[in-house]
Protein backbone atom coordinates (compact mmCIF):
# COMPACT_ATOMS: atom_id res chain seq x y z
CA UNK A 1 0.00 0.00 0.00
CA UNK A 2 1.34 3.59 -0.64
CA UNK A 3 1.18 5.91 1.92
CA UNK A 4 0.55 10.13 1.14
CA UNK A 5 -2.96 9.37 -0.25
CA UNK A 6 -5.34 11.79 1.23
CA UNK A 7 -8.56 10.82 2.12
CA UNK A 8 -11.14 11.38 -0.62
CA UNK A 9 -15.05 12.21 -0.47
CA UNK A 10 -16.47 10.95 -3.52
CA UNK A 11 -20.34 11.42 -3.38
CA UNK A 12 -21.80 10.28 -6.61
CA UNK A 13 -24.68 12.92 -8.12
CA UNK A 14 -23.67 15.62 -5.44
CA UNK A 15 -23.48 19.27 -7.70
CA UNK A 16 -21.15 21.25 -6.26
CA UNK A 17 -23.02 24.37 -6.91
CA UNK A 18 -26.15 23.50 -5.18
CA UNK A 19 -27.09 26.63 -2.52
CA UNK A 20 -28.01 25.25 0.84
CA UNK A 21 -28.27 26.37 4.04
CA UNK A 22 -26.90 23.99 6.55
CA UNK A 23 -23.88 22.31 8.14
CA UNK A 24 -22.49 19.52 10.13
CA UNK A 25 -19.16 19.45 12.44
CA UNK A 26 -16.77 16.16 12.89
CA UNK A 27 -15.35 15.39 15.79
CA UNK A 28 -11.73 14.17 16.50
CA UNK A 29 -8.86 14.14 18.56
CA UNK A 30 -7.09 17.71 19.78
CA UNK A 31 -4.86 18.95 17.49
CA UNK A 32 -1.82 20.98 19.18
CA UNK A 33 -2.92 24.37 18.55
CA UNK A 34 -6.51 23.99 20.46
CA UNK A 35 -5.24 25.14 23.45
CA UNK A 36 -7.59 26.03 26.49
CA UNK A 37 -6.76 30.06 25.68
CA UNK A 38 -8.95 29.39 21.91
CA UNK A 39 -11.65 28.11 23.55
CA UNK A 40 -11.00 24.63 23.50
CA UNK A 41 -10.60 21.50 26.06
CA UNK A 42 -13.53 23.26 28.03
CA UNK A 43 -15.89 21.50 30.39
CA UNK A 44 -16.85 17.66 29.29
CA UNK A 45 -14.44 18.46 25.84
CA UNK A 46 -13.34 14.81 24.55
CA UNK A 47 -12.13 16.10 21.34
CA UNK A 48 -11.74 19.16 18.87
CA UNK A 49 -13.33 20.07 15.64
CA UNK A 50 -11.94 18.58 12.82
CA UNK A 51 -11.96 19.53 8.72
CA UNK A 52 -13.46 18.06 5.68
CA UNK A 53 -10.88 14.80 5.10
CA UNK A 54 -10.47 14.51 8.88
CA UNK A 55 -13.17 12.91 10.06
CA UNK A 56 -13.45 9.87 12.72
CA UNK A 57 -15.42 7.46 12.80
CA UNK A 58 -16.39 3.38 13.20
CA UNK A 59 -15.49 1.54 10.64
CA UNK A 60 -16.76 -1.77 11.56
CA UNK A 61 -21.23 -2.12 11.10
CA UNK A 62 -21.85 -3.46 14.41
CA UNK A 63 -21.72 -1.55 17.71
CA UNK A 64 -22.20 -3.60 20.68
CA UNK A 65 -23.57 -1.69 23.79
CA UNK A 66 -24.43 -2.51 27.43
CA UNK A 67 -26.06 -1.35 30.52
CA UNK A 68 -23.92 -1.30 33.79
CA UNK A 69 -25.92 -2.49 37.06
CA UNK A 70 -25.35 1.35 38.15
CA UNK A 71 -27.56 2.47 35.25
CA UNK A 72 -30.13 -0.37 35.53
CA UNK A 73 -30.09 -0.01 39.37
CA UNK A 74 -30.64 3.90 39.18
CA UNK A 75 -32.82 4.43 36.26
CA UNK A 76 -34.31 1.07 36.13
CA UNK A 77 -37.12 -0.47 33.24
CA UNK A 78 -38.35 2.66 31.89
CA UNK A 79 -34.73 4.28 31.86
CA UNK A 80 -33.70 1.46 29.98
CA UNK A 81 -36.49 1.72 27.83
CA UNK A 82 -35.74 5.26 26.99
CA UNK A 83 -32.58 4.94 25.71
CA UNK A 84 -33.82 2.22 23.71
CA UNK A 85 -36.05 4.73 22.21
CA UNK A 86 -32.83 7.17 21.42
CA UNK A 87 -30.79 4.10 19.65
CA UNK A 88 -33.83 3.04 17.73
CA UNK A 89 -33.58 6.14 15.97
CA UNK A 90 -29.55 5.76 15.09
CA UNK A 91 -30.77 2.17 13.88
CA UNK A 92 -33.63 3.24 11.70
CA UNK A 93 -31.64 5.48 9.86
CA UNK A 94 -31.58 3.88 6.14
CA UNK A 95 -27.75 3.23 4.65
CA UNK A 96 -25.48 6.10 4.73
CA UNK A 97 -25.85 5.88 0.82
CA UNK A 98 -29.58 6.09 0.58
CA UNK A 99 -30.13 8.78 2.93
CA UNK A 100 -32.02 12.66 1.42
CA UNK A 101 -31.31 15.03 4.28
CA UNK A 102 -33.89 17.08 2.80
CA UNK A 103 -36.00 14.35 4.37
CA UNK A 104 -35.43 15.74 7.53
CA UNK A 105 -36.65 18.96 9.35
CA UNK A 106 -34.70 21.52 10.01
CA UNK A 107 -36.15 21.98 14.30
CA UNK A 108 -36.86 18.73 16.48
CA UNK A 109 -36.51 20.56 19.52
CA UNK A 110 -40.14 20.34 21.55
CA UNK A 111 -40.82 21.93 25.14
CA UNK A 112 -43.24 20.12 27.90
CA UNK A 113 -44.06 22.27 30.28
CA UNK A 114 -44.64 20.37 32.69
CA UNK A 115 -41.27 19.08 32.74
CA UNK A 116 -40.14 22.27 32.49
CA UNK A 117 -41.90 23.01 35.88
CA UNK A 118 -40.37 20.76 37.49
CA UNK A 119 -36.56 21.20 36.13
CA UNK A 120 -36.30 17.41 34.01
CA UNK A 121 -33.89 16.86 31.59
CA UNK A 122 -34.79 14.44 29.06
CA UNK A 123 -32.82 10.60 28.98
CA UNK A 124 -33.74 9.59 25.60
CA UNK A 125 -32.40 13.18 24.57
CA UNK A 126 -29.51 13.23 26.15
CA UNK A 127 -28.78 9.60 25.32
CA UNK A 128 -29.23 10.37 21.30
CA UNK A 129 -27.31 13.28 21.29
CA UNK A 130 -24.47 11.61 23.14
CA UNK A 131 -24.99 9.15 20.54
CA UNK A 132 -23.98 10.98 17.44
CA UNK A 133 -21.08 11.96 19.49
CA UNK A 134 -19.58 8.81 19.71
CA UNK A 135 -20.63 8.61 15.88
CA UNK A 136 -18.36 11.34 15.15
CA UNK A 137 -20.20 14.57 15.61
CA UNK A 138 -19.64 17.56 17.19
CA UNK A 139 -21.54 20.33 17.43
CA UNK A 140 -21.69 22.37 14.96
CA UNK A 141 -23.40 25.66 16.25
CA UNK A 142 -20.38 25.45 18.69
CA UNK A 143 -17.85 25.27 15.78
CA UNK A 144 -19.81 27.63 12.95
CA UNK A 145 -16.37 29.91 13.87
CA UNK A 146 -13.66 28.71 16.20
CA UNK A 147 -10.31 30.17 16.73
CA UNK A 148 -6.82 29.17 15.06
CA UNK A 149 -4.27 31.63 17.14
CA UNK A 150 -4.08 34.45 19.10
CA UNK A 151 -0.86 36.18 18.81
CA UNK A 152 -0.04 38.80 21.70
CA UNK A 153 2.24 41.45 20.45
CA UNK A 154 2.14 43.10 23.63
CA UNK A 155 0.43 43.29 27.21
CA UNK A 156 -2.71 44.65 25.95
CA UNK A 157 -2.89 43.78 22.24
CA UNK A 158 -4.47 40.75 21.01
CA UNK A 159 -4.74 39.42 17.26
CA UNK A 160 -6.92 36.74 16.46
CA UNK A 161 -7.23 33.78 13.43
CA UNK A 162 -10.85 32.70 12.87
CA UNK A 163 -11.90 29.77 11.07
CA UNK A 164 -14.71 28.14 10.52
CA UNK A 165 -15.08 24.35 11.38
CA UNK A 166 -19.43 23.45 10.11
CA UNK A 167 -19.61 21.82 6.08
CA UNK A 168 -22.50 21.96 4.13
CA UNK A 169 -23.91 18.50 4.00
CA UNK A 170 -24.27 18.66 0.06
CA UNK A 171 -21.39 20.47 -0.92
CA UNK A 172 -19.12 19.77 1.85
CA UNK A 173 -17.69 23.84 1.20
CA UNK A 174 -17.49 25.74 4.95
CA UNK A 175 -21.08 26.92 5.93
CA UNK A 176 -21.90 29.87 8.53
CA UNK A 177 -25.44 28.09 8.64
CA UNK A 178 -26.97 25.00 11.04
CA UNK A 179 -30.36 24.05 9.79
CA UNK A 180 -30.59 26.89 7.76
CA UNK A 181 -29.88 29.38 10.85
CA UNK A 182 -27.12 32.04 9.89
CA UNK A 183 -24.64 32.79 12.64
CA UNK A 184 -21.70 35.36 12.91
CA UNK A 185 -19.32 35.85 15.81
CA UNK A 186 -18.05 37.95 18.75
CA UNK A 187 -14.54 37.34 19.71
CA UNK A 188 -14.52 37.57 24.12
CA UNK A 189 -12.97 36.73 26.96
CA UNK A 190 -14.02 33.24 28.56
CA UNK A 191 -10.93 33.27 31.21
CA UNK A 192 -7.88 34.78 31.71
CA UNK A 193 -6.51 36.36 28.75
CA UNK A 194 -8.78 33.06 27.55
CA UNK A 195 -10.70 33.27 24.32
CA UNK A 196 -13.47 32.60 22.36
CA UNK A 197 -15.10 33.40 18.67
CA UNK A 198 -18.81 33.11 20.55
CA UNK A 199 -21.81 32.62 17.77
CA UNK A 200 -24.58 34.76 17.47
CA UNK A 201 -27.32 33.87 15.65
CA UNK A 202 -28.54 35.95 12.85
CA UNK A 203 -32.15 34.29 12.47
CA UNK A 204 -34.86 36.87 14.20
CA UNK A 205 -37.11 33.99 14.99
CA UNK A 206 -35.84 30.98 17.36
CA UNK A 207 -32.58 29.61 16.01
CA UNK A 208 -32.96 25.97 14.63
CA UNK A 209 -30.94 23.84 16.88
CA UNK A 210 -28.95 20.60 15.80
CA UNK A 211 -29.27 17.44 17.99
CA UNK A 212 -25.47 16.91 18.25
CA UNK A 213 -25.04 20.40 19.64
CA UNK A 214 -26.80 19.27 22.93
CA UNK A 215 -23.88 17.70 23.63
CA UNK A 216 -21.65 20.91 23.49
CA UNK A 217 -20.27 23.18 25.73
CA UNK A 218 -23.75 25.67 25.55
CA UNK A 219 -21.71 28.11 27.30
CA UNK A 220 -19.74 29.19 24.22
CA UNK A 221 -22.74 29.69 22.11
CA UNK A 222 -25.44 31.90 21.26
CA UNK A 223 -27.59 32.99 24.35
CA UNK A 224 -30.96 31.85 22.50
CA UNK A 225 -28.96 28.35 21.32
CA UNK A 226 -28.16 28.03 24.90
CA UNK A 227 -31.03 28.90 26.34
CA UNK A 228 -32.65 26.12 23.60
CA UNK A 229 -30.19 23.84 24.75
CA UNK A 230 -30.19 24.27 28.86
CA UNK A 231 -33.86 24.70 28.84
CA UNK A 232 -35.24 22.27 31.68
CA UNK A 233 -38.19 20.29 30.15
CA UNK A 234 -36.72 20.70 26.47
CA UNK A 235 -36.71 17.15 24.25
CA UNK A 236 -36.07 15.95 20.81
CA UNK A 237 -38.59 14.46 18.38
CA UNK A 238 -36.30 12.89 16.24
CA UNK A 239 -32.47 13.58 13.91
CA UNK A 240 -32.32 17.16 12.12
CA UNK A 241 -31.69 17.60 8.67
CA UNK A 242 -27.64 18.46 9.34
CA UNK A 243 -27.86 15.57 11.75
CA UNK A 244 -27.89 13.16 9.17
CA UNK A 245 -26.05 14.68 6.58
CA UNK A 246 -23.01 14.30 9.56
CA UNK A 247 -23.58 10.85 9.23
CA UNK A 248 -24.50 10.76 5.31
CA UNK A 249 -20.43 12.10 4.92
CA UNK A 250 -19.17 10.18 7.18
CA UNK A 251 -20.36 6.69 6.57
CA UNK A 252 -21.07 6.84 3.07
CA UNK A 253 -18.75 4.06 1.00
CA UNK A 254 -17.36 7.15 -1.22
CA UNK A 255 -15.46 8.79 1.88
CA UNK A 256 -12.56 6.98 2.09
CA UNK A 257 -9.55 7.02 3.69
CA UNK A 258 -6.43 4.90 4.71
CA UNK A 259 -7.74 3.12 7.92
CA UNK A 260 -6.64 -0.18 10.29
CA UNK A 261 -9.29 -2.49 11.47
CA UNK A 262 -10.82 -2.27 14.93
CA UNK A 263 -7.67 -3.43 17.57
CA UNK A 264 -8.14 -6.85 18.37
CA UNK A 265 -9.51 -7.73 14.97
CA UNK A 266 -8.40 -10.76 12.63
CA UNK A 267 -9.63 -13.05 10.18
CA UNK A 268 -12.29 -15.08 11.21
CA UNK A 269 -12.34 -18.31 13.36
CA UNK A 270 -14.41 -21.26 13.27
CA UNK A 271 -15.87 -20.51 16.59
CA UNK A 272 -18.77 -21.58 16.74
CA UNK A 273 -21.23 -18.79 18.34
CA UNK A 274 -25.05 -18.33 18.90
CA UNK A 275 -26.50 -15.62 16.81
CA UNK A 276 -27.74 -12.26 18.59
CA UNK A 277 -28.79 -9.98 16.16
CA UNK A 278 -27.21 -8.35 13.37
CA UNK A 279 -27.23 -11.30 10.36
CA UNK A 280 -29.31 -13.87 9.45
CA UNK A 281 -29.18 -17.20 8.30
CA UNK A 282 -27.51 -20.35 10.00
CA UNK A 283 -26.41 -19.83 13.53
CA UNK A 284 -22.03 -20.67 12.51
CA UNK A 285 -20.48 -21.93 9.90
CA UNK A 286 -18.59 -19.39 7.71
CA UNK A 287 -20.44 -17.83 4.77
CA UNK A 288 -24.16 -17.13 5.86
CA UNK A 289 -23.43 -15.43 9.53
CA UNK A 290 -22.42 -12.01 9.38
CA UNK A 291 -23.52 -10.04 12.57
CA UNK A 292 -23.47 -10.65 16.43
CA UNK A 293 -23.31 -13.54 18.43
CA UNK A 294 -22.10 -15.31 21.41
CA UNK A 295 -19.55 -17.56 21.68
CA UNK A 296 -20.38 -21.45 22.27
CA UNK A 297 -17.25 -22.37 24.04
CA UNK A 298 -15.19 -20.00 24.43
CA UNK A 299 -12.39 -22.49 25.23
CA UNK A 300 -12.42 -23.26 21.77
CA UNK A 301 -10.50 -22.39 18.60
CA UNK A 302 -7.94 -19.40 18.34
CA UNK A 303 -10.63 -16.64 18.12
CA UNK A 304 -11.18 -16.48 21.97
CA UNK A 305 -8.17 -14.40 22.13
CA UNK A 306 -8.26 -13.30 18.52
CA UNK A 307 -5.31 -10.72 18.23
CA UNK A 308 -4.86 -9.32 14.86
CA UNK A 309 -3.95 -12.25 13.05
CA UNK A 310 -1.62 -13.21 10.32
CA UNK A 311 -2.84 -13.10 6.61
CA UNK A 312 -5.19 -9.98 8.14
CA UNK A 313 -4.97 -7.32 5.73
CA UNK A 314 -5.09 -4.16 8.42
CA UNK A 315 -4.46 -0.85 7.06
CA UNK A 316 -5.68 -0.27 3.58
CA UNK A 317 -8.28 2.28 1.92
CA UNK A 318 -11.60 1.45 3.03
CA UNK A 319 -14.95 3.90 2.16
CA UNK A 320 -17.88 4.17 4.84
CA UNK A 321 -19.35 1.62 6.58
CA UNK A 322 -22.57 2.64 5.27
CA UNK A 323 -24.72 1.32 7.87
CA UNK A 324 -24.65 1.29 11.52
CA UNK A 325 -26.10 -0.79 13.82
CA UNK A 326 -26.58 -0.98 17.65
CA UNK A 327 -26.59 -4.22 19.11
CA UNK A 328 -27.33 -4.57 22.89
CA UNK A 329 -25.76 -7.35 24.95
CA UNK A 330 -26.82 -7.65 28.27
CA UNK A 331 -24.19 -8.00 31.18
CA UNK A 332 -23.51 -9.90 34.34
CA UNK A 333 -25.49 -7.86 36.84
CA UNK A 334 -22.33 -9.14 39.45
CA UNK A 335 -19.57 -9.60 36.91
CA UNK A 336 -20.33 -6.68 34.93
CA UNK A 337 -18.71 -8.36 31.72
CA UNK A 338 -20.38 -10.54 28.92
CA UNK A 339 -21.45 -13.81 30.45
CA UNK A 340 -20.02 -15.65 27.21
CA UNK A 341 -17.60 -13.85 25.10
CA UNK A 342 -19.68 -11.93 21.90
CA UNK A 343 -18.25 -12.45 18.72
CA UNK A 344 -18.67 -9.72 16.07
CA UNK A 345 -18.50 -10.89 12.84
CA UNK A 346 -18.66 -9.37 9.20
CA UNK A 347 -17.13 -8.81 5.76
CA UNK A 348 -14.56 -5.95 5.56
CA UNK A 349 -14.42 -4.54 2.52
CA UNK A 350 -10.89 -2.74 0.95
CA UNK A 351 -8.66 -1.46 -1.42
CA UNK A 352 -4.17 -1.52 -1.52
CA UNK A 353 -4.35 -0.20 -4.87
CA UNK A 354 -5.56 3.28 -4.25
CA UNK A 355 -9.37 4.03 -4.16
CA UNK A 356 -10.13 4.03 -7.64
CA UNK A 357 -8.26 0.65 -7.16
CA UNK A 358 -9.78 -3.32 -6.99
CA UNK A 359 -11.87 -3.79 -4.06
CA UNK A 360 -11.44 -6.95 -2.06
CA UNK A 361 -13.56 -8.38 0.92
CA UNK A 362 -12.33 -10.50 3.88
CA UNK A 363 -14.23 -11.83 6.40
CA UNK A 364 -13.00 -10.87 10.40
CA UNK A 365 -13.83 -11.02 13.50
CA UNK A 366 -13.50 -9.70 17.03
CA UNK A 367 -14.38 -11.12 20.64
CA UNK A 368 -15.55 -9.03 23.44
CA UNK A 369 -15.80 -9.72 26.90
CA UNK A 370 -17.72 -6.05 27.48
CA UNK A 371 -19.26 -3.49 25.41
CA UNK A 372 -17.80 -1.45 22.79
CA UNK A 373 -20.14 1.29 24.68
CA UNK A 374 -21.57 1.02 28.43
CA UNK A 375 -24.05 3.15 29.71
CA UNK A 376 -23.34 3.63 33.01
CA UNK A 377 -23.83 5.79 36.58
CA UNK A 378 -21.79 7.81 38.90
CA UNK A 379 -21.91 10.44 41.51
CA UNK A 380 -19.96 13.50 40.40
CA UNK A 381 -20.83 15.94 42.31
CA UNK A 382 -20.06 19.46 41.81
CA UNK A 383 -19.00 21.03 38.34
CA UNK A 384 -17.68 23.85 40.66
CA UNK A 385 -13.67 25.01 41.05
CA UNK A 386 -11.74 27.74 40.45
CA UNK A 387 -14.58 30.16 41.69
CA UNK A 388 -17.36 28.53 39.08
CA UNK A 389 -20.64 27.69 40.44
CA UNK A 390 -21.25 24.66 42.43
CA UNK A 391 -23.46 23.14 39.84
CA UNK A 392 -23.66 19.43 39.51
CA UNK A 393 -22.21 17.91 35.94
CA UNK A 394 -24.95 15.97 33.60
CA UNK A 395 -22.50 13.52 32.87
CA UNK A 396 -19.14 12.52 31.71
CA UNK A 397 -18.63 10.57 28.33
CA UNK A 398 -15.05 8.91 26.84
CA UNK A 399 -14.27 8.13 23.17
CA UNK A 400 -12.06 5.46 21.80
CA UNK A 401 -10.53 8.78 18.85
CA UNK A 402 -7.27 7.29 16.85
CA UNK A 403 -5.28 9.30 14.97
CA UNK A 404 -4.76 7.67 11.44
CA UNK A 405 -2.89 10.73 10.25
CA UNK A 406 0.21 9.47 9.40
CA UNK A 407 -1.17 6.34 7.25
CA UNK A 408 -3.08 8.89 4.90
CA UNK A 409 -0.78 12.00 4.09
CA UNK A 410 2.72 13.23 5.29
CA UNK A 411 0.93 16.87 5.23
CA UNK A 412 -1.50 15.32 7.36
CA UNK A 413 -1.77 16.05 11.34
CA UNK A 414 -5.00 15.52 12.84
CA UNK A 415 -6.72 12.40 11.09
CA UNK A 416 -7.93 11.12 10.02
CA UNK A 417 -9.13 8.60 12.59
CA UNK A 418 -11.31 5.96 13.59
CA UNK A 419 -13.29 5.27 16.62
CA UNK A 420 -11.74 2.50 18.33
CA UNK A 421 -13.38 0.72 21.27
CA UNK A 422 -10.78 -1.86 20.97
CA UNK A 423 -8.06 0.37 22.76
CA UNK A 424 -9.79 2.07 24.77
CA UNK A 425 -12.89 2.35 26.95
CA UNK A 426 -15.90 3.70 25.81
CA UNK A 427 -18.34 5.15 28.28
CA UNK A 428 -21.88 7.46 28.83
CA UNK A 429 -22.13 8.18 32.41
CA UNK A 430 -24.80 9.90 33.50
CA UNK A 431 -24.79 11.53 37.32
CA UNK A 432 -26.78 10.14 39.88
CA UNK A 433 -26.86 12.70 42.38
CA UNK A 434 -30.70 13.05 42.50
CA UNK A 435 -32.84 16.03 43.80
CA UNK A 436 -30.07 18.70 44.68
CA UNK A 437 -30.26 22.69 45.59
CA UNK A 438 -28.04 25.13 44.78
CA UNK A 439 -27.53 27.92 46.98
CA UNK A 440 -25.29 31.31 47.63
CA UNK A 441 -24.43 33.16 50.36
CA UNK A 442 -25.20 36.06 48.03
CA UNK A 443 -27.82 37.96 49.56
CA UNK A 444 -28.27 35.06 52.25
CA UNK A 445 -29.97 32.81 49.56
CA UNK A 446 -29.20 29.93 52.27
CA UNK A 447 -32.66 28.41 53.07
CA UNK A 448 -33.74 25.22 51.20
CA UNK A 449 -37.01 27.43 49.85
CA UNK A 450 -34.45 29.99 48.53
CA UNK A 451 -33.11 27.03 46.97
CA UNK A 452 -32.52 26.51 43.16
CA UNK A 453 -33.24 23.01 41.55
CA UNK A 454 -30.43 22.47 39.12
CA UNK A 455 -31.60 19.17 37.20
CA UNK A 456 -33.70 16.44 37.41
CA UNK A 457 -33.52 13.36 35.42
CA UNK A 458 -36.99 12.37 33.28
CA UNK A 459 -38.33 11.20 30.53
CA UNK A 460 -41.26 13.21 28.71
CA UNK A 461 -43.00 13.52 25.18
CA UNK A 462 -45.43 15.52 23.30
CA UNK A 463 -48.45 13.60 25.00
CA UNK A 464 -50.09 14.93 28.05
CA UNK A 465 -48.80 11.61 29.98
CA UNK A 466 -47.43 12.68 32.90
CA UNK A 467 -43.48 12.55 32.80
CA UNK A 468 -41.59 9.70 34.32
CA UNK A 469 -39.15 11.23 37.52
CA UNK A 470 -35.88 9.24 38.27
CA UNK A 471 -34.73 7.05 39.84
CA UNK A 472 -38.03 5.22 39.36
CA UNK A 473 -39.50 4.25 42.33
CA UNK A 474 -37.76 6.70 44.86
CA UNK A 475 -38.79 10.25 43.04
CA UNK A 476 -42.61 10.61 42.41
CA UNK A 477 -43.42 14.12 40.86
CA UNK A 478 -45.58 15.09 44.27
CA UNK A 479 -42.06 14.97 45.95
CA UNK A 480 -40.75 17.26 42.87
CA UNK A 481 -43.89 19.53 43.35
CA UNK A 482 -42.55 20.06 46.74
CA UNK A 483 -38.76 20.35 46.30
CA UNK A 484 -38.84 22.87 43.40
CA UNK A 485 -38.91 26.38 44.15
CA UNK A 486 -39.76 27.55 40.27
CA UNK A 487 -38.98 30.13 38.51
CA UNK A 488 -35.35 31.51 39.57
Amino acid sequence: MTKGINSLTALAGVSMLAVTAHAFSLIGTEDAWMTVDLGYQIGGDVGGPKPIGEGYRFNQPFIVYGYDPSFVEFFGAEGVQATEAAVKIVNDLPPASLINPDAYPLATARINHTARNLRMFDLKSTMLSELLLQLGLAGPERYVWTLRNVERPTDVVRQFLTIKRNYDPITLLPSSYVNGTLYTYQIGLIGDDEWDAGEISLDPAEPNVSVAGFATEASLIDSRVARTYSARGMFFSGLTRDDVGGLRYLYHPGTMAVEQLTSGTGLRSTLAVSSVGGGGGSQGGWNPFHGVGLVTDPTGGTGATNGVTAGVVNAAIRGGIDKIQLVRVDLDPLLNTYTRPVALRYPDLFSTNGPVGQFRSQNVERILTQPDITFATADFGSAGGGGGPASPLALERSLGLVNLAALNSRFNTGGPGIQDPGSATMAITLNRIGPQEVNSNIGDNLTEEQGFTFFIWGSYDGSTNAPIAYPVGRMNLRFLENIVRGGN
